[in-house]
């Protein structure tokens, strides 16, 4: 299956999606660095690995984001704290409408949501 017999110093695995499509990640301790947003809708969930994903300037998303580690945004954000739950904190990124749609969830990895730059290629890790 995906991810069989990946380490810690496997090599990143790099995946071009067409415009518009639906994309679903999934991984145990493996970080996740998503580049683009020209999707329909994105769900990324690990459980302890950290969760970037990078805003291209022109696009407004719809985020949200579930973990009990840290949370790095640059767009406004609520927060929500949920006393005993894991993970424990809820956040949202609400912008207008017609935004590209995101779900990012970690146990206790961190989760960044950043805006990209003109010259910021959706094919190099940084």
């Amino acid at each position: 299956g995906p991810g069989a017999g990946a380490t810690p110093d496997s090599p990143p695995v790099l995946l071009e999606v067409p415009a518009g499509c639906d994309l679903a990640i999934q991984t145990g301790a493996g970080e996740v660095d998503v580049r683009g947003l020209r999707l329909g809708r994105l769900a990324a969930e690990s459980s302890t690995g950290a969760i970037t994903l990078w805003v291209p300037p022109s696009v407004e998303p719809a985020v949200e984001v579930a973990t009990s580690g840290e949370i790095t945004v640059d767009f406004s954000i609520t927060i929500e704290y949920l006393r005993h739950q894991e993970p424990e904190k809820l956040g949202r990124i609400e912008p207008g409408a017609g935004a590209s749609w995101a779900q990012l969830r970690s146990r206790q990895g961190s989760i960044r949501v950043l805006k990209g730059h003109a010259g910021h290629s959706s094919n190099r890790l940084p």
